[in-house]
């Protein structure tokens, strides 16, 4: 009876190994980029440094400028992932 209960326990044994290395934690939720589209070629500042919105002229609701965009991408105090996409034009 013993070597039957011997191979049972190395059974076990070897199944939690091989579950152990094949566990793959799923990954934390990923944070999201902060996505900045410029669509307009005036040379503006933001309104509202800081506050993860590009927009000039009020809060939240005006056009999004280069430099508005490069204002919010430096100040970006999470650390998140920057994107600038560029509309067509000339920025000056």
């Amino acid at each position: 009876m013993l070597p039957r209960r011997k191979m049972i326990v190395i059974f076990f044994v070897i199944s939690i190994g091989l579950f152990a290395l094949s566990y793959q934690p799923s990954p934390t939720s990923a944070s999201a980029d902060f996505i900045f589209l410029v669509d307009s070629t005036e040379d503006l500042p933001d309104f509202a440094p800081g506050n993860t919105v590009c927009s000039v002229g009020h809060k939240t609701d005006g056009p999004c400028t280069l430099r508005a965009a490069i204002t919010e991408a430096n100040l970006n105090i999470e650390n998140k992932p920057v994107k600038i996409l560029l509309s067509p034009g000339i920025y000056t």
